[in-house]
Parts: C-alpha cells; sequence; structure tokens
C-alpha cells in the first residue's frame, strides 16, 4: 500500500472491536481510512486519540427500516457509512441490491 492513483484512499478493512488490533493494523499498513465493520462510539473515540488523522467508515448492515436509524446514528461519530446488505456471518455484504429498506 506505498503508492494508490490519485483520487483514491488506502483502506484497511477489519472486524476487530480491539483498538489495539486495529492500531497495531494502522500502524503496520498506514491507510488513510478503516471501514470496520463491528464498530462503537467507545470505540471510534478511542481510536480517534491514538491516531487522529485516520478517517472511519462505518459498515452497517441494513436489514430493514430500523437499521436506518442505526446508520444515522453511526454517521455522527463517522466519516462515512458504509450500507451493507447483511451477509449469513454478519461481517460483510453481499453484493445484491438492497430492496424494501
Amino acid at each position: 500500500m506505498r503508492a494508490v492513483p490519485v483520487f483514491t484512499a488506502k483502506v484497511t478493512v477489519t472486524s476487530s472491536d480491539d483498538s489495539m488490533v486495529v492500531r497495531k493494523l494502522c500502524r503496520t499498513l498506514r491507510p488513510e481510512a478503516v471501514q470496520l465493520h463491528h464498530h462503537n462510539p467507545r470505540l471510534i473515540r478511542r481510536l480517534r486519540k491514538m491516531e487522529p488523522e485516520l478517517k472511519f467508515i462505518l459498515a452497517t448492515a441494513l436489514r430493514d427500516r430500523s437499521s436506518l436509524a442505526e446508520a444515522k446514528r453511526s454517521s455522527r461519530y463517522s466519516d462515512a457509512v458504509l450500507a451493507d446488505t447483511p451477509s449469513a456471518s454478519g461481517i460483510g455484504g453481499t453484493g445484491k441490491c438492497m430492496t424494501g429498506v
């Protein structure tokens, strides 16, 4: 991840909710942003203190209309929200279009 084309960013994607694991990933890979699949405000506050320049993309599984409220809450403490169609494992999207949300 030493160089990327113009108008792109280096992003580390993780399902870890351990701030020290995420910090180690970021120190090793040196991304511009981290995409978290498990997150909460406390984790983001802790990571922002450790890595103030880092941007946070919070993946939110959109299962139904109530999931929209969760995505809206996530937007309060993130730089971006990624709307995922939930997979069977609960981590990552399916690549399928969302309907009915």
